[in-house]
């Protein structure tokens, strides 16, 4: 007979309480993994994408919650079996840093005008989930930014996570695509000026600036893996390169942020995980977005309507 409060199963768990003792079922000795497919959770208004050989990025789109951070539209990936873009949290109440992990600087999204998002109360996504080929999730805020309207469509096409960055406003604004990274970034055929940058935030340094272009592609790599993105601009982008906090001031990690100015502006990125050697080829023409990778092409067709993509794979 065992004492009362105590619980325990055949699979040799122990489990301490007097709720256990009365209703506690008993512990099975194997356990089903969850199934690893896309999913929404709407009440969070966060969305996952998952890929058949285990990449998964996070789209966050709810609301501002009582303990949350200006994060509207930030992404994380994890891929490889690591964790490349991170939300890295926040720590205790009270540190000096705490206001750095609670701006949108700390996260990859689109800062506006070199400031902070207001808080939000919009929940609402467009959804495209659970296909083997392509799936992908929209949504878009008016409240983050005072006057700004700004649409993110996230697409995953197998490996591959296609982002689209919509923002308009009636009078011209600075429009920064941020994205920090685990890994040794480098910008691909670009040097930097001699001249460093003025840095936008207190807690990022070694802020180098870089000739502008149209397109530019940025690796972040570790041990012979890491992450790769090509970004394209509807006008020129002029990329930057820092240092910001990881999960402590202490330890900094490679951040990219690629400016546009304009009342009307879009950024296109493609993001991808990579192991080994890499061969990336974009081309983008009226919506189309051709993507190859070794002996593959899919070219996809990103609506602006909202109706979803679609995708088309040659081999």
């Amino acid at each position: 007979m065992l004492p009362a409060g105590v619980a325990s199963s055949d699979a040799g768990g122990r489990r301490n309480g007097l709720y256990a003792f009365l209703f506690g079922k008993e512990i099975p000795t194997e356990v089903t993994p969850p199934p690893d497919n896309s999913v929404n959770f709407p009440v969070l208004g966060i969305c996952m994408l998952r890929s058949t050989n285990g990449a998964m990025m996070t789209f966050d789109y709810g609301p501002f919650l009582g303990h949350g951070q200006r994060d509207k539209m930030g992404i994380t990936l994890f891929a490889n079996n690591k964790l490349w873009l991170a939300d890295y949290g926040t720590p205790g109440y009270g540190a000096a840093i705490l206001g750095w992990y609670e701006s949108t600087f700390a996260h990859n999204t689109i800062v506006v005008d070199g400031k902070s998002q207001q808080p939000t109360k919009e929940n609402c996504a467009s959804l495209w989930v659970n296909n083997p080929l392509v799936e992908g999730v929209a949504a878009v805020t008016k409240e983050a930014y005072s006057g700004v309207s700004h649409r993110r469509t996230l697409v995953r096409i197998g490996d591959y996570f296609v982002l689209r960055d919509e923002l308009s406003r009636e009078t011209t604004h600075v429009y920064d695509f941020y994205m920090h990274s685990e890994g040794e970034l480098s910008l691909e055929n670009l040097k930097p000026k001699k001249k460093k940058a003025t840095s936008p935030n207190p807690w990022i340094d070694v802020l180098d600036s870089y000739p502008v272009k149209r397109t530019i592609s940025a690796t972040w790599s570790a041990d012979g893996q890491g992450i790769a993105v090509w970004i394209k601009g509807t006008s020129r982008i002029e990329p930057f390169v820092g240092k910001c906090p990881a999960e402590t001031g202490a330890r900094k990690v490679p951040l990219l942020i690629a400016r546009q100015q304009g009342k009307t502006v879009e950024f296109t990125a493609v993001v991808f995980p990579f192991e080994g050697p890499r061969d990336l080829r974009v081309n983008e023409e009226a919506g189309q977005l051709t993507v190859r990778h070794g002996q593959i092409r899919d070219k996809v067709i990103l609506p602006a309507d909202g109706k979803g993509p679609s995708v088309a794979r040659q081999e």
